[in-house]
């Protein structure tokens, strides 16, 4: 609510960019040829050991490119053209695998990891039938129904996405947006405090900028596809490694650096400037390291001079790494990620006077080291420790008595948290048949905070909560997967959670069964309980009573619990184009809900959290609903997706009747479509253009609505609890454009797009609240027109 200035950019920032950036629009170009190398790894999914005398080949290439992977199950193809190519990959024993349309450019080497299946031994004839990528089919192989697979490339493609994770899963079906412009992942009307976050297998905490506690999304994401490898994002039904998560999960990864040179990425747009390295750390070793940066391009370009977004601009800056150390039986990977962020912002009054001033910053870290090592030819042991954290500071600025009158300091907070996690996991395989995965999360919790205040009457200014606190969680899991027979698979396991702070033991089983009936046709069902604690400082929050005593009553407070139980259906329609049909239900209890004083409050209404309220879990939820997904894959230069959910979200505290939660947007529905030209290209040139689109239409918010005369004689906003959740904004269209193209030179790769976000500058309404220094009540709007163009350079 900061970046009023920056989401609302005029042309002008367009304009500036287009004449920073034209000079790169013409490019010289010598005659031949362009190639590059694919590399990669071949492993096996079951227990991600690597697979050597595995055949990779390139189809339709004369003569044929092809190689056979080695000991460590790695494969290198040089000569390959720059485009798009197919890639075949066999090996005996398992079953064949096509990867269509890989992206070859020559400003850096393709570096793929590929896992295969092996297949069951049975009586008969054997046919052998290509196996390709399927986006609804998660990387982790335990996982049976609401998941999907997403690239990097894929977050630099889409429409609106703006090289952003968090804002392409927005597409995905049973995911809303959040339309203040915040990209917060709000998965089938659950609050999206409940997503898990994982980097490198660890749990994390909210990589965004600009985010509150406890939340899930920010203005600016931290995450930079550049360095990022293919990932998975799952909405429901989660496999038994999965814990402490209640609505979906993000499961990321950092990719190696190149091993056998160095390559380089700059990249300069409106949301950033930025510079990655990545490559061997000396001539022949296997050792190699990545490593990026980045720095807000609209606050350097105010320290310049250039007040492109006006006179103030949010200042961010993140970045990540990752070290990989090979070793005979496995590999050490060494990995980072974190940003930092602030911002000041003005009130003004009719007059143009500012009546207040907000100064704030916030950031949060993670660094980790994993170890992978072989302990047979059917086993992996991976183990890691990674240490985490948050930190908030805040100062508000107000001059209460007159717009005359000097800014006194109203309030302060600082909040930190830490997280401190060891996990270890084995996976292996007894046969072809039977798989298992088993592990442990150890972590240790810690949060401090500082708040201070103006008493408005006595005029003294002083601290009025402090606290602090640390607890833990043990977290352990077992899984099996079984395949009776090539088509049908069952994934089963346990995973118990104890919650020191309160003793609290939480032990949820999960099934999920996926049966392919025949080749087009494949029923998927899984449900589980699954729970998610809140932050740290709800636990430790201190309230006040009316005889001035002070207790901690909320250690007693249980971690809420859901139920998830989905069906599923897909239907390959064509080849690369299927059709994906999931019903599911969700049952919430233990929720924690307000005590006499507040008895509307539901903690399951909330985008973040810091409360000092005393709570209770006397609540209940349900979120129940289909996701239709339509889903053509990447080929002959185009894609398309159609996604439509319609769902509901209810809520109930003790005393009243069910009714909706603030996120029962009721249905949304997504078109997403891109096309790849590839230009008449004369001797050395290779050059692509490329047109995104996505358009969105979805239900309109639920919110409370204001007291009008309370919030005049309090000056502050304050809302009709007897109506809460009653009311309902109008509904939400947008439509996010982006047109780029991708020049290829004899050893660099050059794209310039531009990236449009809500071309036709639709804002929505978000609600009420009351405007104390124009005596008004006001309604706050999503967010505007963004255009954001960006060039990259890779070499």
């Amino acid at each position: 609510m900061y970046l009023t200035k920056y989401k609302h950019m005029k042309l002008k920032t367009l304009l500036t960019f287009l004449a920073l950036f034209s000079v790169v629009v013409a490019w010289a170009q010598p005659e031949q040829t362009l190639k590059q190398t694919i590399k990669g790894t071949i492993s096996d999914v079951a227990n991600g050991l690597p697979l050597p005398g595995a055949t990779v080949a390139i189809l339709g290439t004369n003569p044929l490119i092809g190689t056979v992977t080695d000991v460590n199950g790695r494969f290198k193809l040089a000569n390959v053209p720059v485009g798009r190519v197919t890639l075949r990959i066999t090996m005996m024993g398992y079953a064949p695998k096509t990867m269509p349309e890989v992206l070859v450019s020559s400003g850096k080497m393709t570096d793929l990891s590929i896992a295969l299946q092996e297949e069951l031994v049975t009586a008969g004839e054997v046919v052998i039938t290509a196996v390709k990528k399927n986006k609804n089919i998660a990387l982790d192989d335990f996982t049976t129904v609401s998941a999907r697979t997403f690239s990097p490339e894929e977050t630099q493609r889409f429409a609106g996405a703006v090289n952003d994770p968090s804002r392409m899963v927005a597409v995905f079906p049973g995911v809303v947006s959040n339309p203040s412009g915040q990209n917060d992942i709000i998965v089938r009307g659950n609050s999206p405090r409940g997503l898990l976050w994982r980097m490198e297998g660890m749990e994390m905490p909210n990589p965004n900028h600009f985010s509150s506690e406890g939340s899930s999304g920010g203005a600016i994401s931290m995450l930079n596809p550049n360095i990022l490898k293919s990932s998975d994002f799952l909405t429901g039904a989660f496999p038994a490694q999965y814990g402490n998560a209640a609505s979906g999960i993000f499961d990321l990864g950092l990719r190696k650096g190149n091993a056998e040179k160095s390559e380089y990425v700059a990249q300069i747009g409106v949301l950033g400037i930025e510079a990655q390295a990545e490559g061997p750390f000396k001539k022949g070793s296997d050792a190699s390291f990545v490593a990026n940066y980045r720095y807000s391009s609209l606050d350097l370009f105010n320290r310049i001079g250039l007040k492109i977004s006006g006179e103030a601009a949010p200042q961010f800056q993140d970045g990540a790494f990752k070290v990989n150390l090979p070793t005979k039986t496995g590999y050490w990977s060494i990995f980072g990620i974190g940003g930092y962020n602030s911002v000041v912002d003005n009130s003004k009054d009719k007059q143009d006077k500012v009546r207040s001033k907000f100064k704030g910053s916030s950031g949060m870290y993670l660094t980790g080291i994993r170890n992978v090592s072989q302990l047979s030819d059917k086993q992996s042991l991976e183990n890691s420790i990674a240490y985490s954290g948050t930190f908030g500071k805040g100062k508000e600025f107000s001059n209460p008595q007159s717009a005359d009158s000097a800014l006194l300091k109203t309030y302060e907070n600082n909040n930190q948290q830490t997280f401190l996690r060891y996990s270890s996991t084995l996976m292996g395989k007894v046969n072809a048949a039977n798989n298992y995965r088993a592990g442990i999360i150890i972590s240790q919790l810690g949060y401090n905070i500082n708040q201070s205040s103006l008493d408005y009457d006595t005029k003294v200014y002083g601290t009025n909560y402090k606290r602090s606190g640390s607890t833990q969680m043990y977290q352990a899991f077992a899984g099996w997967q079984n395949r009776p027979s090539e088509n049908v698979t069952i994934n089963g396991g346990l995973h118990y959670t104890h919650f020191a702070l309160n003793g609290q033991n939480i032990l949820e089983p999960r099934l999920g069964v996926s049966w392919q009936v025949n080749p087009r046709h494949t029923l998927t069902f899984a449900n589980g309980l699954h729970s998610r604690a809140d932050a740290i400082s709800v636990y430790f929050a201190e309230v006040t009573d009316a005889n001035g005593n002070k207790t901690t009553p909320n250690k007693n407070l249980k971690i809420q619990r859901n139920f998830h139980s989905v069906i599923g259906h897909q239907f390959a329609l064509a080849d690369g184009l299927n059709l994906k049909t999931e019903a599911y239900f969700q049952y919430i209890y233990d929720a924690a809900t307000g005590t006499d004083t507040n008895d509307y409050y539901s903690l399951m209404n909330e985008v973040n959290v810091f409360s000092v309220n005393r709570l209770e879990n006397k609540g209940k939820g349900r979120n129940y609903g289909v996701d239709i997904n339509i889903d053509r894959n990447f080929g002959n230069g185009f894609y398309m997706m159609f996604s439509q959910s319609l769902f509901r979200s209810e809520y109930k505290n003790p005393g009243y009747a069910w009714k909706a939660s603030r996120y029962d947007n009721k249905f949304v529905s997504n078109v997403v479509a891109g096309k790849e030209w590839k230009l008449k290209n004369k001797g050395k040139k290779e050059r692509t253009l490329q047109a995104n689109f996505r358009a969105v239409y979805m239900g309109g918010v639920v919110y409370t609505p204001l007291n009008r005369e309370a919030s005049a004689a309090n000056d502050n906003s304050v809302y009709d609890t007897k109506a809460y959740n009653s009311k309902r904004a109008p509904n939400i269209a947008r439509i996010d454009f982006s047109i780029g193209i991708r020049k290829n030179r004899e050893r660099s790769t050059h794209t310039l797009k531009l990236d449009i976000l809500n071309v036709l500058n639709q804002t929505p309404t978000l609600g009420e609240y009351y405007d104390i220094y124009n005596d008004k009540v006001d309604k706050p709007f999503g967010l505007g027109i963004l255009p954001n163009l960006l060039y990259r350079i890779e070499f």
